[in-house]
């Protein structure tokens, strides 16, 4: 198999599962990440435009408006994210 296709395959693949992230004190602390969170999840991507490979979802269990949430968590890892 060359190098084309092996690509190809990697970028046609579709996940049968996602990843489930805890935000407060596994992502951030308070209002700020967590250093080591933030290297972490760049591994994840594919691009520099944000991609990840497989669907990825937040959640907590703080009392914060969910969009506010969501800024905060697009600021922290620099990729788009909705509430």
């Amino acid at each position: 198999m060359d190098r084309a296709i092996i690509e190809y395959d990697c970028l046609s693949f579709q996940p049968r599962f996602g990843i489930c992230f805890d935000v407060d004190g596994v992502l951030a602390t308070g209002t700020l990440p967590i250093p080591a969170a933030q290297k972490a999840y760049k591994h994840l991507l594919t691009d520099n435009n944000g991609d990840v490979p497989v669907p990825i979802i937040f959640v907590t269990n703080s009392l914060n408006r969910n969009q506010d949430k969501a800024n905060q968590l697009s600021g922290f890892f620099n990729v788009p994210v909705s509430s």
